[in-house]
């Protein structure tokens, strides 16, 4: 089911990108990548690009057009909005210390997971090692391979 393989998949990530948070790379104060699924805060990463595609959507809205790519990250928002764990968390303007927090972390991956370029979560762990590398990890992490990848999801 979509379910299981969202499951596998974000297993696999927390695994290959910071060993489900106990690689020494994990939280580090001076980078602005954080959590199990190094969620990264910059230019171009994952959580800086949902605030982006949230002013995106949130500005087709105002001007009476429709993001079906957009749409469905709104609804999650909404739903996460609702279900914070008793929190109030503030999800579109996040501090690096609550990012760290694994259940936000996972969140924000899945939000990201949810938005990548429309694509499906393969069946396979080939596919998903081939998603990885392509829209989730980049060109600047040397053990962004699918390689690596499959090394650590045997």
């Amino acid at each position: 089911s979509y379910q299981k393989r969202t499951e596998e998949y974000l297993r696999e990530i927390a695994n290959a990108e910071s060993t489900y948070g106990r690689d020494t790379t994990t939280n580090k104060k001076t980078s602005n990548i954080v959590g199990p699924w190094q969620v990264g805060m910059g230019d171009n990463q994952a959580y800086t690009e949902i605030k982006r595609r949230l002013e995106v959507y949130e500005k087709d809205r105002k001007n009476g057009k429709t993001n079906p790519r957009y749409s469905p990250l709104r609804k999650n928002l909404d739903k996460f909005k609702a279900k914070s764990w008793g929190k109030d968390i503030n999800w579109e303007n996040l501090s690096k210390r609550e990012l760290m927090n694994p259940l936000v972390n996972a969140t924000i991956a899945r939000l990201y997971i949810s938005t990548i370029d429309n694509k499906p979560i393969p069946d396979t762990k080939e596919g998903r090692a081939r998603l990885w590398v392509d829209s989730y990890n980049t060109s600047a992490d040397k053990k962004g391979t699918y390689d690596y990848y499959m090394s650590k999801n045997p």
